[in-house]
């Protein structure tokens, strides 16, 4: 099988051992092909500010063996697992370059018995996810009051109870969404599960090499790095160098000295906190109902978080007790609240996924001969500078660009960065020569 660039979807959050293991893993089994990444930008699926900022994250995955990174935007970064996983096959089919992706399962074993029999799994599963048969099921769930992964499990397990096990584990489930996408927009792609090493997605067990990203950011906002001179040891064992340099240098760094500078990691303390201050003025001034034109939300959750908000006064995770339930996981508190911020309409938030524009992050010498080709043959305009935007006013996709700016700047408040703004219109690409 020939391979002229091979596709995934990230977060990189930060980028760890499990990352360069699936990067081994695709170029030892399909040769050295060139890897172009769509990477969440300031805010990821599970509804948290990234812990470093997109540009940091992005130099982190090319000088780690990814050629080209694209931001995923905040329009799809901020909703479900179909919307995320949608946003990212969208945005690689459109770079016109782009024709195979791999995606990580977990509950399987490393040998290509398995991840054939994974991906005749996931293939025949997303049909059926696709199918009348399984949206009536799924549907159905859901109006039990089962959550979203719950209700897929239930769905598929009453299906073909074997291809149960795909539906634990936060990969496999995106692995699912991503042959779904697919399928369900026509899009000329080829699918390939890896199998994913190590601590589970969830896991907050710092286990080297292959801890969870999970355990890393539970490790740094517990405050076990503060202070601690074997911290960069702990992270070196789970980070490769160079991205574990680029935590290193962004625990010690803080407020970029010039414009032009990404900034560091000033406080890895949980970002809860700032969040319901955040929250709690913005409820002070909207009613019931305008949560509802804000947000992707259904009613019944806006009435919810609204009439929960004065157990703010308790902190972040004080209203997350007060609002949290079977159907409504704390994810999803997490993504309605943050759309709240933005000041965005409904309509907005629940738009179909598509390619606006490709927004380059980072790039290498082989990044750069694949930008050249995109011109050519991407079915979106190439952005590397967001001063270049304004060519684009007229088009329908120019708000999600403008959300995407906005994310920035609501990132840095949620990260310690008080006032600080513009950043995407100062800080250029990563280009790791």
């Amino acid at each position: 099988m020939t391979i002229h660039c091979a596709g995934l979807t990230a977060e990189y959050n930060p980028f760890h051992n499990g990352h360069a293991r699936q990067l081994a893993m695709l170029r030892a089994q399909y040769g050295d092909v060139p890897v172009t990444a769509v990477l969440s930008g300031s805010f990821i699926q599970h509804g948290e500010p990234a812990l470093l900022d997109k540009w940091t994250r992005a130099a982190a995955a090319v000088d780690c063996g990814v050629d080209l990174v694209l931001e995923l935007p905040v329009l799809h970064s901020l909703r479900s697992a179909d919307f995320f996983a949608a946003g990212g096959m969208v945005t690689l089919a459109a770079t016109g370059v782009t024709d195979h992706v791999f995606c990580g399962v977990e509950g399987l074993g490393e040998g290509d018995t398995d991840m054939d029999r994974a991906g005749r799994l996931i293939q025949d599963t997303a049909c059926f996810l696709r199918s009348p048969a399984g949206n009536e099921a799924l549907r159905r769930l859901l109006r039990e009051g089962e959550s979203y992964g719950t209700a897929w499990e239930k769905a598929v397990r009453a299906w073909r109870p074997e291809a149960a096990p795909l539906l634990k584990g936060s990969n496999n489930i995106l692995a699912l969404a991503y042959e779904k996408a697919i399928g369900q927009y026509g899009l000329p792609l080829t699918l390939h599960p890896l199998p994913r090493l190590g601590e589970r997605y969830t896991s907050t067990q710092l286990v080297p090499p292959y801890a969870s990203a999970s355990a890393i950011r539970h490790f740094l906002e517990s405050g076990a790095a503060a202070g601690n001179p074997g911290a960069e040891q702990v992270l070196a064992g789970v980070l490769p160098a160079p991205s574990a340099a680029r935590l290193t240098a962004a625990l010690h760094g803080g407020t970029p000295n010039r414009r032009s500078d990404a900034p560091g990691l000033l406080d890895t303390r949980p970002f809860g906190d700032r969040l319901a201050v955040l929250l709690a003025y913005f409820f002070s001034v909207h009613d019931a109902a305008d949560l509802y034109n804000l947000c992707n939300a259904d009613a019944g959750l806006c009435a919810r978080l609204y009439n929960a908000r004065a157990a703010l006064q308790d902190g972040w995770q004080g209203y997350l007790r007060a609002v949290v339930t079977k159907r409504y996981a704390a994810p999803v508190i997490h993504r309605v609240c943050l759309m709240l911020l933005f000041g965005l309409p409904r309509s907005f938030w629940t738009r179909e996924p598509r390619a606006g524009c490709l927004r380059v992050l980072a790039f290498n010498e082989r990044g750069r001969a694949l930008l050249r080709e995109m011109k050519q043959k991407a079915a979106a305009p190439i952005l590397t500078k967001a001063a270049d935007a304004a060519q684009y006013r007229g088009a329908d996709w120019y708000p999600e660009l403008l959300a995407d700016f906005r994310a920035t700047d609501l990132w840095c408040q949620l990260r310690g960065f008080t006032g600080l703004s513009g950043l995407d219109y100062t800080v250029s690409p990563y280009y790791g020569g």
